[in-house]
């Protein structure tokens, strides 16, 4: 594990030192790697919000074990039961890539959360936002987190000041967490990464979207919320 830990800083410091030189000085080191995740207003928190940022550290803690404790019960079952037979294994791969697609699209079918379009948008903006089967001018929240990719989805959360509904960002937290639980062991190279940050933006961003209620006057950074979560996530889960 410190030769693989090793190699990937070695390996971050180079990408970032030749993405540094070609967007303009080699000695920047200041290119956000390959997944650029967006700046955040100065001073976007205060002081008395490390309160609800320490409550979502418990929370990421207590979803990496719960998340470690069904992970190790269901790879215990699939060492007894399936990878004695390949030809299970593959079967089993399929029919959770089946579930995932169609979970994916009848999602935003059920719960279409259709929201208007913010004000002034950009073209390149426009195109994260999903209309489906929303009418013209309006967006489907759920759609949007269903058709992006998790890198914009994650964006998102940390960025898009129009409040997330509740029930998306629940359905979201499930989805992932679900899925992270039953593919991570599957026959496939299936990462964990991204699927715990995700999730810890969901929370994360559900607890800024409760404060900015609770507190409409503080000015409220719900992305700031976002970003906490999805660092107690990975935290808990590893």
């Amino acid at each position: 594990m410190w030769r693989s830990f090793f190699c990937a800083l070695i390996a971050t410091f180079t990408l970032i030192f030749f993405r540094s030189g070609s967007e303009g000085s080699w000695l920047d080191l200041s290119s956000p790697g390959l997944i650029p995740f967006g700046e955040f207003k100065p001073n976007a928190y205060r002081l008395w919000e490390l309160i609800p940022f320490l409550g979502l550290a418990v929370v990421g803690g207590m979803l990496g074990a719960f998340f470690n404790k069904c992970n190790n019960a269901l790879c215990r079952w699939r060492r007894d039961h399936i990878e004695k037979a390949a030809t299970i294994r593959v079967l089993e791969a399929v029919a959770i890539a089946v579930l995932t697609a169609a979970l994916s699209f009848w999602l935003p079918v059920a719960l279409q959360s259709c929201k208007e379009l913010p004000a002034g948008l950009s073209v390149d903006d426009a195109e994260h936002y999903h209309r489906f089967l929303c009418k013209p001018g309006e967006y489907s929240a759920m759609a949007n987190a269903m058709f992006n990719t998790q890198e914009d989805i994650i964006k998102g959360f940390f960025h898009i000041e129009d409040p997330y509904p509740i029930p998306v960002l629940l359905i979201v937290l499930a989805l992932y967490f679900g899925l992270a639980t039953i593919t991570y062991g599957l026959a496939v190279p299936a990462g964990l990464f991204v699927p715990a940050i995700m999730c810890g933006c969901a929370y994360g961003r559900m607890a800024g979207e409760a404060m900015d209620s609770l507190f409409p006057s503080a000015d409220i950074d719900s992305g700031v919320y976002a970003l906490i979560g999805a660092a107690t996530a990975p935290g808990g889960i590893t």
